[in-house]
């Protein structure tokens, strides 16, 4: 029975006390830095069909690169076919993958080089992908 005379002092310390530590939580003096500058261009982690690949199929042919990173297509026509086709490859973004459409039919008995020099840089610092 001694006891029940401080239960409305416990009550009063659990509630108030927790009071004078929550202002001073964060720190309202300096903003929060960023930390270091991203100097790495964007680095392509996965790729289907895979260089090399056989079988590809010719009509809809389509080319997934996955990068380590969002990216962005700066200049679209930087993203070229050689040999050139009429139409120009579409191109898009979708998270961290540029994913690219052909317009036409591939020739199944030619090798293909895509190029991306100068077209891809990531979303935050603008570095660019170097091809």
């Amino acid at each position: 029975m001694k006891f029940k005379k401080f239960i409305p002092v416990l009550i009063s310390a659990a509630v108030f006390l927790p009071m004078f530590f929550v202002h001073s939580c964060a720190n309202t003096t300096q903003s929060p830095t960023g930390g270091d500058k991203d100097t790495i261009p964007p680095f392509i982690i996965g790729i289907n069909p895979l260089p090399g690949a056989v079988n590809v199929p010719c009509k809809g042919a389509r080319i997934v690169f996955r990068f380590d990173e969002y990216v962005t297509i700066k200049n679209p026509k930087n993203i070229f076919l050689s040999p050139p086709q009429e139409k120009a490859p579409l191109t898009r973004i979708k998270d961290k993958y540029l994913i690219i459409n052909f317009e036409e039919p591939l020739d199944s008995a030619t090798t293909y080089t895509l190029n991306m020099t100068d077209a891809i840089a990531d979303n935050n610092e603008g570095n660019m992908f170097p091809g």
